[in-house]
């Protein structure tokens, strides 16, 4: 006897009402509860639809229920053994259990197959705070944070660890850079983003700050003053600084 491989199911393939269930708990964001039953039940019935199940788990692990977390996720995994999403999931509930040599496994796993996940930094974090390596931990944190600097709370860790002031971007933050710098940093994004990579593709923003942070060290500015700054007028990326953070230059000009 042969083994069936299952067949992923894209949102598109699902019946209109389900597409429309989906859309529902997306946008008002129901009770966890409510959801939850909302994406057991798709689950079960449309298993090859991967983002219902890894969803299902993921809110399963945020109410505490750690093994019927890792139930699902493992299961998805022996459905679809390169499933990176589920692979990076199995990593956050070893390290909920506190089983941090594993969770660091998986964690890895799924970020050097090119899963870009900050949680996974996360994981990894825990586990060097585990182990009392506060500089691994530190450096965990803020790769999350760089990772996706959405995820301020990363940034904030990394401060408390290293003994850096930090403002959330609820709060003003002391400008560390003039105006013509800042005008400087968003002419040298621009440019950078409209040029081409080796294949002739424009770069563009890929939602992280790569080009505030080469600007940043060829010009001598303190990275982390930097991100905080922008964070609190809006930056949390690239694209976020010459869209958002550049208001400051016409409120200056007023």
């Amino acid at each position: 006897m042969f083994g069936f491989k299952k067949k992923r199911i894209e949102f598109d393939e699902l019946p209109e009402d389900v597409q429309e269930e989906l859309d529902l708990v997306e946008i008002t964001l129901m009770e966890g509860g409510e959801a939850t039953d909302t994406f057991r039940k798709i689950s079960k019935k449309y298993p090859g639809f991967i983002p219902a199940r890894l969803n299902l788990a993921s809110m399963l692990l945020d109410s505490g229920k750690t093994s019927e977390s890792l139930s699902i996720y493992e299961k998805v995994l022996k459905d679809f053994p390169e499933e990176l999403g589920a692979i990076a999931g199995v990593a956050t509930v070893l390290s909920a259990k506190k089983e941090h040599e594993k969770a660091v496994e998986f964690a890895y796993r799924a970020l050097n197959s090119g899963y870009k996940w900050s949680p996974c930094y996360e994981v990894i974090a825990k586990a060097k705070a585990s182990e009392g390596d506060k500089n691994g931990e530190a450096d965990a944190y803020l790769s999350g944070y760089r990772l996706s600097p959405h995820s301020w709370s990363y940034l904030e860790k990394f401060c408390n660890i290293t003994k850096r002031n930090f403002a959330s971007p609820t709060e003003s933050a002391s400008p560390c850079i003039t105006t013509i710098q800042l005008k400087s940093l968003i002419d040298a994004i621009e440019e950078m983003a409209n040029s081409p990579d080796s294949e002739g593709n424009i770069l563009g923003c890929n939602h992280t700050f790569r080009f505030t942070e080469s600007w940043a060290e060829n010009n001598n500015v303190d990275i982390i003053q930097l991100y905080q700054f922008l964070n609190a007028n809006g930056g949390f990326c690239d694209c976020e600084v010459c869209f958002n953070v550049s208001e400051l230059l016409y409120e200056d000009d007023e």
